[in-house]
């Protein structure tokens, strides 16, 4: 996953990255766990992790990236 953008790192060690989907260009997370529970990875496409993940420290997080980037 070339450009991605890490924008959440949790202290249990989750991670979380925005990128581009190269099939459709759009904009889509990585949700990737901690070693610790096995590191397994799930993406869903921008919009339903901030429909899913509101009001979590992750969502915000996503919701700041443009001006970090700006």
């Amino acid at each position: 996953m070339d450009g991605r953008t890490e924008f959440a790192a949790s202290s249990n060690g989750d991670r979380c990255f925005l990128n581009r989907d190269a099939a459709t260009g759009r904009s889509i997370v990585l949700h990737r766990g901690s070693p610790a529970s096995g590191g397994h990875g799930t993406r869903l496409s921008a919009n339903a992790f901030v429909a899913h993940r509101s009001f979590r420290p992750q969502h915000d997080a996503l919701l700041a990236v443009p001006a970090r980037l700006a």
